[in-house]
């Protein structure tokens, strides 16, 4: 698709420039090269004054929206007292506060922390902490899984191959199981994606790993890059059962789908009946500041003895102040409540716009965390829930036709390419939900009038 006037030539300047001097190890499909001078609120700004509604928001990191002014405030206050208090040295303030406010939104019993710079390299920490705690190797992850790109999380990382750089293949001690992958446009209930994928996980432990051998099983509760595909409740209840017999951990990867993301301050709040034994969290926890964390009983973390994990800039004292503050606006400001309204909003709208763009496959979502399938008209699904006529290359072509039109969308992401995600800001209001709905809908009208 052409992109157009100004926008193209800017765009095209700043890829060559990108292209000289930074490595594409780390780009994704969903990357464009506006080249952004500044954020505010839902909205991003190039250096040439054009203005894009943010749906994307650093891959759901801007949990606040773009230098809330609290969370600036709390920057800029700490980095003036100190940037860096390694916390081998000393304890700064922030290091004993935020984890005792936290606490009131986990598990009961959730009270030890340790704190990283990344998503991946807390998912790193989790998987040793696991299998330190139980003695055990082995690890189970999901097909359409992400948990990072760095050794043991992208052994984790199931959602595309091209992860997986020559030469760094799957180092083993990791193995995959089908996600119930279910799939309501397609007419696959969450019973038969459950059957399905229970039947896949007995075969496993039958035919090629000892349940004895298994150290966890980590879990999205909604899948990210997978094309935030929701875990059905049943399926997740048979899964901790069968944890708890066998003496497996239970992971909740909540990197994405925390701090109030869908609905919940944690989505695990959904299912309370359902308490994992780990916990993972990062991207909203601070705002867009580099912040993650491991979090699970003090029992568990036991089995990790003194100095064992850690590392250098975890629980940064500039990192830590933003996640104060932002924990602080989350809750003043009702995210939650707005995250669930806004949301519902969105899905009835897009739900609606399938009805006149036959390139719509399903639309699923909770909260402003939103995946929307694009397909050719005549797909249909199978008992797995995978297409036959996915269209990753429409897909591309409503994320960039919205960009032209001001709309930043994340995409496209899921194994076949063919999901556009969005994931705007917690705080984003109704009329900015609006203004995003009638951009897509002329995007896809324009579309529509071309084919």
């Amino acid at each position: 698709h052409q992109l157009s006037g100004k926008v193209s030539i800017e765009m095209k300047t700043a890829l060559d420039r990108l292209s000289k001097c930074v490595s594409a190890t780390n780009t994704l499909e969903g990357f464009t090269p506006f080249r952004a001078s500044h954020g505010k609120g839902s909205r991003i700004y190039s250096v040439g004054g054009k203005e894009l509604l943010d749906f994307a928001t650093g891959i759901a990191t801007a949990s606040t929206g773009h230098s809330h002014p609290k969370v600036v405030a709390a920057i800029q206050d700490q980095a003036a007292k100190g940037i860096h208090l390694q916390h081998n040295v000393c304890r700064h303030p922030h290091m004993i506060s935020y984890p005792n406010r936290l606490m009131e939104h986990l598990p009961e019993g959730f009270d030890t922390f340790v704190f990283s710079n990344s998503g991946a390299e807390a998912i790193e920490g989790a998987v040793k902490l696991a299998r330190a705690a139980t003695n055990r190797p082995n690890i189970i992850a999901f097909s359409g899984s992400f948990h990072g790109r760095t050794g043991m999380a992208m052994n984790m990382t199931n959602s595309s191959s091209k992860y997986f750089a020559p030469g760094s293949e799957r180092l083993g001690s990791s193995v995959t199981v089908p996600f119930p992958l279910s799939n309501t446009w397609a007419g696959v209930t969450d019973a038969q994606a459950t059957e399905h994928a229970l039947r896949g996980l007995h075969e496993l432990f039958a035919s090629e790993l000892r349940t004895t051998s298994v150290a966890a099983i980590f879990v999205e509760l909604i899948q990210g890059e997978g094309g935030y595909h929701q875990m059905p409740l049943e399926y997740l209840k048979s899964i901790r059962d069968l944890c708890t017999e066998h003496g497996i951990l239970l992971v909740f990867d909540e990197v994405q789908t925390g701090f109030c993301r869908t609905g919940k301050f944690f989505t695990s709040q959904y299912v309370p009946e359902i308490q994992p034994d780990i916990v993972v969290l990062g991207k909203g926890i601070a705002s867009g500041m580099p912040l993650s964390a491991v979090v699970a009983p003090a029992e568990t973390f036991a089995a990790l003895p003194p100095g064992s994990h850690g590392g250098t800039y975890g629980g940064n004292a500039v990192c830590m102040a933003a996640a104060d503050a932002t924990l602080d606006v989350l809750v003043n400001e009702n995210a939650a409540d707005n995250t669930t309204a806004r949301g519902e909003y969105m899905l009835k709208e897009i739900v609606r716009m399938r009805a006149d763009y036959p390139f719509i496959g399903d639309v699923r979502g909770k909260g402003v965390m939103i995946g929307v399938d694009f397909v050719e008209p005549e797909s249909i699904g199978d008992m797995s829930g995978r297409f036959t006529n996915r269209n990753a290359a429409m897909a591309k072509r409503v994320q960039m036709s919205a960009l032209n039109k001001g709309l930043l969308l994340f995409g496209p992401c899921s194994t076949w390419g063919h999901t556009i995600r969005m994931m705007p800001s917690c705080l984003v209001t109704q009329p900015e939900c609006e203004e995003a709905m009638e951009k897509l809908n002329a995007t896809c009208k324009e579309i529509k009038d071309s084919m």
